[in-house]
């Protein structure tokens, strides 16, 4: 949901990251546009609705569909890329009624931030990733995202956003400072 117009490659990949003026101020991190079939299973009634995605970004996406569940629901997400299905949990944070949801993922780990930034550098036809694209081996310094990195950058907003404890922030940054 973009107040922008968009600009398509001859690939149809849509490079630009999308900003709703709602939300803009608040988000961030990007957001870019993808489309998937997604099931939306609610965490406390176990309800499952079918949706499509919107957009996505490494901490969030937005869901067009007709009845959102409400702002605060806890849900688990099964998005279809392909033949795989990528399944992650999210926090609705806010309801547009009627069109969708945007949602907060709440249990990012090494592996799932690996496999969105993979994602998002296909999304915008890079090469090169947001985060570091392999799990950071224990016995290394070397490996594990540095401290200024987007990944790292990320893990301690999630952390200031109450998303993340502390602890959680430092199993995925073990080598820096939070």
């Amino acid at each position: 949901m973009s107040d922008q117009p968009s600009k398509q490659s001859p690939g149809g990949v849509t490079p630009e990251p999308t900003v709703s003026t709602e939300v803009a101020e608040r988000r961030a991190v990007d957001r870019y546009p993808f489309t998937a079939a997604v099931e939306v299973i609610d965490c406390r009634t176990g309800s499952q609705i079918s949706a499509r995605t919107a957009d996505i970004g490494l901490a969030g996406c937005y869901l067009d569909m007709i009845n959102p569940f409400p702002e605060g629901t806890l849900v688990q997400l099964q998005i279809h890329i392909g033949k795989s299905v990528f399944e992650i949990s999210a926090r609705v944070a806010y309801v547009h009624a009627g069109l969708g949801m945007g949602l907060i993922f709440t249990d990012l780990t090494m592996e799932k931030v690996s496999h969105l930034d993979s994602l998002l550098s296909e999304i915008r036809g890079q090469g090169d990733s947001l985060a570091d694209s392999s799990p950071p081996a224990r016995s290394t310094k070397s490996s594990s995202p540095e401290q200024g990195t987007p990944f790292a950058n990320l893990v301690r907003l999630l952390i200031r956003k109450g998303i993340l404890t502390e602890q959680e922030g430092a199993k995925l940054l073990p080598d820096s400072r939070l």
